[in-house]
């Protein structure tokens, strides 16, 4: 067998690109290994994880002189095994890995309600102040709800549920659809107000979440999921840019327009 990626043991492996993109967000270096059988010449792909997240000025990171990275480290073997264990849900359950996965899912069911009609309803994550969806239908009283917040943008629509605003329907806009959330968000915690959607998604927008909001970790892990999705099927190659201070980082295509690139750094606060 032959594999086109080289020195395999400095990386971990995973073939679930929902947790390469939690790991890519922390700013850990993905690749993929394509291995061929040189006997039948069939051949499979396995996503590459870097062994610890990349050092801001690495990747072009401006790092004042005699101060310490102010990006953290993350070493991948010790998020895996956290994760697969379940540890990292007891000792940490609001962890940006867990909500990037958290949105994953969501994702994942939003897309299956678009293709099938299956209904779902959200779900209180025990110990955490997130959601999930399950199978069933949103109380009446909210399917009712007058105040609608709408949206088209499938990634934004899964982090919302994540965080508690329940859908109430799916509309068919011709090959595209749009989601219907009610304006009524459960409570995320007894002393914490529950979000409003219209208000978290123009905060977004205009850049004024603060940096380490949920929010900014599940939409760039999202995004770095369909990269990731990209680059196994061989379309693109990835780029990270890691923004300063945060530990979040983004995956882009090394043939990014300025414009998207621009985007990018807005979005991470890249200056």
């Amino acid at each position: 067998m032959k594999s086109t990626q080289p020195q395999l043991a400095s990386w971990a492996r995973t073939t679930s690109p929902d947790i390469a993109a939690a790991c890519s967000v922390l700013g850990i270096p993905i690749q993929v290994d394509q291995t061929i059988d040189a006997k039948t010449g069939r051949g499979w792909k396995t996503i590459l994880l870097g062994l610890e997240s990349v050092p801001s000025e690495a990747i072009g990171g401006k790092i004042v002189e005699g101060a310490p990275d102010p990006t953290p480290n993350f070493r991948t073997q010790s998020i895996l095994g956290l994760i697969r264990k379940g540890e990292l849900q007891k000792s940490d359950p609001h962890h940006p890995a867990l909500d990037v996965l958290r949105a994953c899912a969501a994702a994942d069911c939003l897309q299956e309600a678009c293709r099938s009609g299956m209904r779902y309803r959200l779900a209180r994550v025990s110990g955490v102040q997130r959601f999930r969806f399950v199978p069933g239908e949103e109380p009446q009283t909210i399917k009712a709800a007058q105040a609608i917040w709408r949206t088209r943008d499938l990634k934004l629509a899964a982090c919302m549920s994540v965080l508690g605003v329940p859908l109430t329907r799916i509309d068919a806009e011709g090959k595209n659809h749009a989601f219907l959330f009610s304006m009524l968000a459960y409570q995320l915690a007894p002393d914490v107000p529950a979000i409003v959607p219209s208000d978290l998604a123009l905060a977004l927008r205009a850049g004024s979440l603060h940096e380490q909001h949920p929010l900014l970790w599940m939409m760039q892990g999202l995004k770095n999921r369909d990269a990731i999705l990209d680059f196994i099927n061989g379309q693109r190659r990835m780029v990270m840019i890691r923004a300063e201070g945060t530990g979040r980082a983004s995956l882009v295509p090394e043939d990014a327009s300025s414009r998207t690139l621009d985007r990018v750094r807005q979005h991470l606060r890249i200056i």
